[in-house]
């Protein structure tokens, strides 16, 4: 699925604390000392070989309460329950801000921690007694996964369906007394988990009852940004679906696309919104002033001041009725004439798209062409695939994880475009 960030706020701050510089926290004291002293015990404890999970735990307990006010786990419906959590009082009930899993070491107990951390979310999420909190929240937690001197944070929230992600690595919390930079480096991490969870506890507490205890809000689908800065202004609007393909799940994107409506009365329109670690604004507005694109309505990654979703960026533009090239049926040869003129447009102004598959080529019912999917445009030699790039596709020689996009490539998957 898409990444949690973007689907409350909490966890996009999570993100940005813990990639703060560990100089820049020292030098200003950012952290207490007390605080850090804490952490201190908790390495020098965490270091021990235990001979039992038990013995770990007892000796972990009382520094996690003193770290994160954790308390003793409450058990769901089915009487399990986590090693242990941080809880308080909500919305008429006991809640959680953030659940932990212990192993005494990593491979020992049966099952990883970070696994059975996002499995006791879900069991926590769906207990019949938190039906009432779906009908207004998506129920965001923090998971902590424990595993001999190794902790990993993840994050875990009910969209479609219970989603859970990692937010860190498995970070060494053995104690090194040679590296000040180990014990800033965790004691970053739990801090900003202390500071989310308390952010998380104010949440809980002032969330507003719908009154439908078995209504599910369809708006825990979408991401928690709705508005959009214009000239000045911020322009509102709400999602209305989910634009991409989704998982194995057929509920869960695998990417963060989604059609959205502004709710002014004398602008209402469709906008796509979309959150991109990348994406080439200039070759879309190149596009877009011959007719060739649709209008880019805002590009946070060219944005100082954008929100930053755990290194996501939000991207807005207008709606495009019509189908994908290759679902096109009609005639193609006016299509062929205007991709040609897109091609002519980018390499009169050394610019490349990367991706002119036909899901990112659109036709209207005009038999208009519109070209979208911009993320990974740029200079034509400089703007390079994804690692992650799919090489199971039929891409244009060349092609490769990592490679330089050349205008080549570009002509060439239009001709695949007009062969196929």
């Amino acid at each position: 699925g898409p990444p949690i960030a973007i689907f409350h706020p909490v966890f996009a701050r999570f993100l940005q604390l813990i990639r703060r510089d560990l100089r820049e926290l020292e030098a200003h004291n950012c952290i207490p000392q007390t605080f850090v002293n804490s952490v201190h015990k908790f390495l020098l404890v965490s270091s021990k070989v235990y001979k039992k999970e038990h013995d770990r735990r007892h000796a972990l307990e009382p520094i996690l309460e003193e770290l994160l006010a954790m308390d003793d786990a409450v058990a769901n419906a089915d009487r399990s329950c986590s090693d242990g959590q941080q809880s308080f009082r909500a919305q008429g009930q006991r809640l959680v801000s953030l659940l932990w899993e212990l192993k005494n070491e990593i491979g020992a107990g049966g099952c990883c921690p970070v696994v059975q951390s996002s499995l006791s979310y879900r069991k926590y999420a769906v207990d019949p007694k938190r039906l009432p909190l779906l009908s207004i929240s998506g129920i965001p937690v923090f998971t902590l996964a424990i595993a001999g001197p190794w902790l990993s944070v993840g994050g875990a929230f009910f969209g479609a369906e219970p989603m859970a992600q990692q937010l860190t690595d498995m970070v060494y919390i053995g104690f090194d007394p040679l590296h000040d930079d180990c014990l800033l480096q965790v004691a970053n991490i739990l801090f900003a988990l202390k500071t989310c969870c308390r952010d998380l506890i104010h949440y809980y507490t002032t969330l507003e009852p719908n009154g439908h205890s078995s209504s599910f809000p369809r708006s825990a689908c979408f991401p928690s940004q709705t508005s959009y800065p214009c000239g000045g202004n911020s322009v509102e609007f709400v999602y209305e679906d989910i634009l991409v393909n989704r998982s194995a799940s057929l509920k869960l994107p695998a990417k963060a696309v989604f059609k959205a409506k502004t709710t002014s009365l004398s602008d209402q329109r469709s906008i796509v919104v979309k959150f991109v670690r990348r994406y080439g604004g200039q070759v879309h507005r190149v596009l877009h002033a011959v007719n060739l694109a649709p209008e880019l309505l805002y590009d946070g990654t060219d944005d100082p001041n954008a929100v930053d979703f755990g290194g996501l960026r939000m991207v807005v533009m207008a709606w495009v009725s019509g189908t994908t090239f290759g679902e096109h049926r009609g005639p193609k040869d006016r299509l062929q004439d205007l991709l040609n003129e897109a091609l002519k447009t980018l390499g009169r102004d050394g610019w490349v798209h990367g991706d002119l598959r036909p899901p990112n080529v659109l036709v209207s019912s005009t038999e208009n062409l519109q070209i979208i999917d911009f993320d990974w445009s740029g200079r034509d030699g400089e703007a390079r695939y994804p690692l992650t790039l799919n090489d199971t596709l039929d891409w244009a020689n060349g092609v490769r994880r990592g490679g330089v996009i050349t205008h080549a490539h570009d002509q060439e998957m239009v001709k695949k475009l007009i062969s196929n």
